[in-house]
């Protein structure tokens, strides 16, 4: 297959396919597919979590995923 390889993103990348995503999402061409805008933000989400840029009410959160799942690891609550 032509795409057994695929190369690896960076961070920055997944940032700006988050970002992409979210903007399908709002756009007024998927408003007769909310399944589908729905699946597009919550890939964006995801997208954000494992990128430690994961968004909050009042921006970006320090640590996303990753410092979740270290206060997990050490029994300790995420500050």
């Amino acid at each position: 297959m032509a795409h057994d390889k695929i190369a690896p993103l960076t961070v920055q990348e997944m940032s700006a396919l988050a970002s992409r995503f979210e903007a399908r999402a709002a756009s007024v061409l998927l408003r007769d597919q909310p399944q589908l805008q729905s699946d597009m933000r919550l890939a964006a989400r995801l997208i954000n979590e494992l990128t430690g840029r994961a968004r909050t009410a009042g921006g970006l959160a320090a640590g996303g995923l990753a410092e979740t799942r270290t206060a997990a690891e050490t029994g300790t609550a995420p500050t």
